[in-house]
């Protein structure tokens, strides 16, 4: 991954609307890992930058990032324990959070109305250290088009770890449309969808739980934002940013295991085709 540093100041204040810090965290807690061997990767990081307030969370394999609007005094990080932290906002009960932390201490104090929490924090040096957003050149895409082409071949993808390229998806834009594919060695899921606006030519294969969890957050919005930056993929939708490691191998050559004609061809009505099958 790329590196950024992640600042550790003196002390730190945040003022916040319960509403957008709890949307934010039901973002970012997606990527919160439940490997407790990492302890690490169970927390949320909490980070002051140009006067907004980011949250991120990673398990490795994809992060998640999220920005609120806040009032801030003093600068720096802190990493609170991702379920716990967003299990607590759900539970507060003014529109107002408060979250104070002093470096000195190892804790942090959130405050709403009369409910009052104090919480263990994690060292913030121990954070991984995610790609830089800045560093991305992105290109814009139909977000309803990109979400149903992951919606039709995402099913498809194996979940087997042992043979890593199987559970990504192969993404491709190219000649004006993206083409996705997706095996697991017994079936196979190929969409092609044409493309409004300009695309550069680029191919990567996607995690697939990568790109089902961009279809989950992407609920507004007329584009995603779309990246490549070495071995990282971005995507961008209305506030969030995913970010997910490029899966390195050779996908399967589908393209020989699609016939260019059929002996038979049979057209079903979709409704009744599907009442059959259940």
């Amino acid at each position: 991954m790329i590196e950024t540093e992640v600042p550790v100041g003196a002390g730190l204040r945040i003022t916040v609307s319960k509403d957008e810090l709890v949307q934010a965290l039901g973002v970012v807690a997606r990527a919160v890992s439940t490997r407790t061997s990492v302890q690490i990767l169970s927390g949320i990081l909490l980070e002051v930058q140009g006067g907004e307030l980011r949250l991120a969370a990673t398990d490795m394999e994809l992060s998640l990032r999220s920005t609120v609007s806040a009032q801030i005094e003093g600068d720096g990080a802190i990493v609170l324990p991702g379920k716990t932290f967003a299990d607590i906002a759900r539970l507060l009960p003014a529109d107002e959070v408060a979250i104070q932390h002093k470096s000195v201490e190892s804790v942090v104090h959130v405050t709403s109305g009369s409910a009052s929490y104090t919480l263990h924090t994690y060292n913030p040096e121990d954070f991984p250290r995610l790609p830089e957003l800045e560093a991305v050149q992105t290109f814009s895409v139909d977000r309803e088009s990109l979400l149903e082409t992951i919606h039709r071949v995402a099913r498809a993808a194996s979940r087997d770890e042992s043979r890593p390229v199987l559970t990504g998806i192969l993404v491709s834009f190219t000649g004006g449309k993206i083409v996705m594919a997706a095996t697991d060695s017994y079936r196979l899921a190929v969409k092609e969808t044409e493309l409004s606006g300009t695309a550069p030519e680029l191919e990567a294969i996607v995690p697939s739980r990568a790109l089902q969890e961009l279809a989950r957050i992407a609920s507004a919005g007329d584009t995603i934002e779309v990246g490549v930056h070495e071995n990282q993929v971005l995507f961008s939708t209305d506030g969030a940013w995913l970010t997910t490691r490029r899966i390195d191998g050779q996908f399967p050559n589908y393209r020989q295991l699609l016939p260019e004609q059929f002996e038979h061809e049979l057209t079903l009505p979709r409704i009744e085709s599907n009442n059959h099958l259940r």
